[in-house]
């Protein structure tokens, strides 16, 4: 065997165990969990005063059926709050329909505020200056809260003084079918356990909830609030966890829009790593879990491609076998499907060329399509 040809092999292996463990990373992270023994149990606190927000741009369809939702689940607890509605600059009558709707409901502690148009995250970082609140949920204006959930959201922060942020769990709809199911399957599985270790990394940003002492400003131009606010309050040393409880039905899309929503959450997701870099450099686990759940799922297409490149070079006959593979999965899916498959497959490539040459992802843009009932 010449050096070329150990080279390929052990190039092969490598992007294979690389390529699989995207697949396994639930299984890998429960045995370290079991090996590490878990996140340990904290002492109890009282939170006395919560702030929800509601970061909203263009939901005049959306924003009643929002507050009734919130109007609903905040009376189940006993707890001050307070709740400040942030228009990011919108162009249609969701300020005018929110505060007559307030009104109506002579909702104390409820307000409506306007800002220019600057994204979400910045709408974020100027609600979260005006809240009070010890702990902070911020919640999308088109998304239903559930009757039970800032219950839930109080007694985990009760529960857990070092509780530093709290995410929801997407409850996937009867029609996600073929990869969206897939996907999201694998990650939640992902998530659950990142969660039991007191580590997860990133959160379901429909619905989540976190101290305001562990929050750190978000920077102009970053878009993924449900990453940067969770890894920098891990970096912080709190607990970031799911609670299983805390279920919020999942928006119906088609595969094209799951596949532009996909690219966005990897642009978004590459931005926030490339900024805490040099912060996660020095919690050597926290940046590894980041490899294993992000960064190495975002080099699938490169660990394929080396597979494959690196197979073909050692057993030059298997590249009929790959052709006479790909054959039969264009005849199952036909070529619209295939051709979606490969956009998703290999996205994070042109992610990381527009993560490369951008600066500013902080713009908003709807991916969720409501059922008319």
């Amino acid at each position: 065997m010449d050096l070329f040809t150990f080279f390929c092999i052990v190039l092969g292996l490598l992007s294979f165990i690389l390529l699989v463990s995207n697949y396994l990373l639930p299984i890998i992270l429960r045995l370290f969990r079991i090996i590490a023994g878990g996140s340990e149990m904290k002492s109890e606190g009282s939170v006395a005063l919560i702030s929800i927000i509601i970061p909203a741009y263009n939901e005049e369809n959306n924003i009643r059926v929002k507050i009734d939702s919130l109007w609903n689940a905040l009376l189940r607890v006993n707890v001050e709050a307070e709740v400040i509605i942030g228009s990011d600059g919108s162009t249609d009558r969701t300020v005018e329909i929110a505060s007559a709707y307030l009104q109506e409901l002579k909702a104390a502690n409820w307000r409506v505020v306007e800002f220019p148009n600057e994204g979400k995250c910045n709408t974020i970082n100027k609600l979260v200056n005006l809240a009070l609140g010890d702990v902070i949920i911020s919640t999308d204006a088109d998304i239903v809260v559930p009757e039970n959930a800032v219950e839930i959201i109080l007694k985990a922060f009760n529960a857990n003084q070092n509780l530093g942020c709290l995410s929801c769990i997407p409850v996937l709809s009867s029609e996600r079918v073929g990869s969206q199911k897939t996907y999201w399957s694998l990650e939640d599985r992902i998530r659950d356990e990142e969660s039991l270790l007191g580590k997860l990394i990133v959160v379901t940003g429909w619905l989540y909830a976190f101290r305001k002492v562990a929050f750190e400003q978000i920077p102009p131009g970053v878009m993924a609030d449900d990453l940067w606010i969770p890894l920098s309050t891990l970096l912080k040393g709190y607990d970031c966890i799911q609670d299983k409880d805390l279920r919020v039905q999942s928006e119906t899309t088609d595969d094209k829009t799951e596949v532009r929503r996909r690219k966005r959450v990897i642009s978004g997701g590459m931005d926030v790593v490339r900024r805490l870099m040099p912060q996660l450099l020095k919690k050597p686990r926290l940046l590894l879990l980041v490899f294993v759940h992000k960064v190495n799922r975002w080099a699938i297409p490169l660990w394929l491609s080396l597979f494959i490149g690196a197979s073909v070079i050692i057993w030059s006959w298997i590249l009929l076998v790959y052709l006479g593979g790909l054959a039969a999965v264009y005849l199952l899916l036909g070529r619209e499907r295939l051709l979606t498959l490969f956009n998703s497959i290999f996205s994070p490539v042109l992610c990381l060329v527009e993560v490369m040459r951008k600066k500013d992802f902080a713009r908003w843009e709807h991916t969720r399509t409501h059922d008319s009932a």
